[in-house]
Parts: structure tokens; sequence; C-alpha cells
């Protein structure tokens, strides 16, 4: 996935639902925009790019005004990958409608914490990130090991990992990271390139958003392990 589309945008969602949302959405590591229409994100903040759109389902006139701006931006524009559509268990049927039409996926409401984050997952090819502190080791690729920066894991997925560390590698960088797993001396290693620095605001962390690149040895499959047993 492009760097430029890391947001989910909110569309039509009330407080509650809008924080059950994000409840389920945070582990995939993505930043959050909320509005009640597309037209006034569009006056407020101009053309932007989003990987997802979360739009909740509604009977009345804004309603479908919302669905149909949402589907026409995603249908000609083609800068979301994902349109998801939150409605109430008794109006799946209508909601169902809209697939194929704009639409990717429809969830019902009372289902949110079990289906929205494995559906987003999935359409995106997201790999969820699991809330976990371990330390790692970071160096630039072209410099002595003995350089290594300290810092921690904020979280982490088969994909990359959010770390607090110094404010010091470059975005777009690549990196050799060394993470000693919990309760053993067993390590991860590998390479990794620098995607984007760390939103203290949003993640309450300082440091570096990386994705994996490669791995040494049995790596990716001690990482693998080691999510497998952690819910997130």
């Amino acid at each position: 996935m492009s760097t430029w589309a890391r947001g989910i945008l909110l569309v039509g969602l009330d407080d509650a639902l809008a924080r059950r949302a994000v409840l389920a959405l945070e582990p995939l590591g993505m930043h959050f925009q909320r509005t009640r229409s597309l037209a006034t994100m569009r006056k407020t903040v101009g053309v932007t790019h989003f990987a997802a759109v979360v739009l909740a389902y509604a009977q009345d006139r804004i309603g479908r005004a919302n669905r149909d701006e949402v589907c026409a931006w995603s249908d000609s524009c083609g800068r979301c990958a994902a349109v998801v559509m939150l409605c109430p268990a008794a109006l799946l049927g209508q909601a169902r409608a809209w697939l194929g039409r704009g639409i990717s996926r429809v969830v019902g409401i009372d289902a949110i914490a079990e289906e929205l984050r494995g559906t987003v997952a999935e359409l995106l090819g997201v790999a969820p990130r699991v809330r976990l502190r371990m330390p790692v080791r970071l160096v630039p690729e072209s410099t002595p090991v003995a350089a290594a920066t300290p810092g921690r894991t904020e979280n982490i997925s088969s994909s990359g990992m959010l770390v607090s560390c110094p404010d010091e590698f470059a975005v777009g960088g690549a990196v050799r990271f060394e993470i000693v797993m919990p309760d053993n001396e067993l390590k991860v290693q590998g390479s990794a390139r620098v995607v984007r620095r760390a939103d203290p605001t949003r993640e309450g962390a300082r440091g570096i958003a990386a994705r994996f690149t490669s791995f040494l040895g049995p790596g990716a499959v001690r990482l693998d392990d080691l999510l497998s047993r952690h819910t997130f």
C-alpha cells in the first residue's frame, strides 16, 4: 500500500459509532479522519487520498447523499481501495443492494468488534498490529552494527512495526534491526524501510514506522509464532 494512503475516512458516523469503529480499526496502524459528508471534507481539506472509507448506512436524504458521493468518489476517481458500509442488522438486506455500486462490503453495527477490522484488513491486504513492547536495535544499512540505536517496539505485525526511538532515521531509508523477543533470548533480525515518522499526539510515541523488507534465518517464523500467541 502506498505511504500516502494510510488513512481511513469515517463518514456519517455519530460519536458512539465512530468510537467503536476506531477501537476496532486502530491495530491496522492507520490514522482517521471523520466528516459528516464528503462534500464537507472537500470544503475543509480539499482532495485527500484514503485507503478506505467506513460509511454509516442511513435511510434519510443526507444518508443517501453521503452514499452517492462515496460511490462516485470511489468509482470515478479510484482514490480509496475499500468502502465499507455499517448498517443495523434489520437493514442489512437493503444495504447489500449497494454492493458492487461503490460499496465493497457491508458490516452489521452489532458485529463491528468481531468483523470490521478483519474486513478492512482483508480488503487492503494490511496485517493487523499487536501492541507489544520489545527491545529493538536499529542501524542504517550503511552503518556498522556497533553504532546501533536502541529503541522499543510499540506495536508490531508480520509486515512492519512502530518503534519508539531517537528521531534520527530518514523516511525512505533502509535500516537493519534486531528485536529481542519477550521471555527468552531469541532474536528476530532483518532489514526494514522507514515509511513515516511516528505521530506523538495520535500514537503516544516519538520514533518511526518501518516496513519489513527481509529477515535473517528463522526470523519471519519466530515473529509469526510470537504474533499468533498474542491477541490484539
